[in-house]
């Protein structure tokens, strides 16, 4: 691919809504089809949970979720609740409830990544609570290695 090609879009038939109103996306850049990425996260070796190095965006309105079962995650997971966000907020209209904070990072990882093995603690107490782990986690966690801007599906 050129670099010509890199940031072409494909304009889709219509606008998809996530399942909070936003965001919403209308195109698609092209290089989402022929990047490749490693599928099976769990079972690599190599990265070393890069992904997790600088704590995530999260909405205003997963934030509540999230405090909603403060507890029971606090109690899973060992970790305070007063270390999982950011005290300061950012407005974007793409990000549900047009606020959004980062998960706090410690020692160089988000608070969220599990030390003691691989992946999210978010994402574990979901499956160990038997919930739907789009619920708590992060959107962006959940759509990674694509994330939105401004209206399209990108890398």
């Amino acid at each position: 691919m050129n670099s010509s090609e890199k940031f072409q879009c494909i304009e889709l038939k219509k606008k998809y809504p996530s399942i909070y109103g936003v965001p919403v996306v209308d195109r698609v850049e092209k290089s989402i089809f022929t990047i490749r990425t490693y599928g099976n996260c769990m079972s690599c070796n190599f990265c070393h949970d890069i992904c997790c190095s600088y704590g995530a965006d999260i909405d205003i309105q997963n934030i509540k979720r999230i405090l909603d079962y403060a507890e029971p995650l606090e109690n899973d997971i060992k970790i305070s609740r007063t270390e999982w966000f950011s005290d300061t907020y950012a407005s974007d209209e793409e990000f549900p409830g047009g606020q959004y904070s980062r998960t706090k990072v410690k020692d160089g990882r988000c608070v969220f990544l599990n030390r003691n093995g691989r992946g999210c603690l978010i994402h574990s107490f979901c499956i160990s609570n038997n919930m739907d782990y789009h619920i708590l986690k992060p959107m962006v966690c959940v759509l990674f290695p694509v994330t939105f801007n401004k209206g399209i599906l990108r890398p």
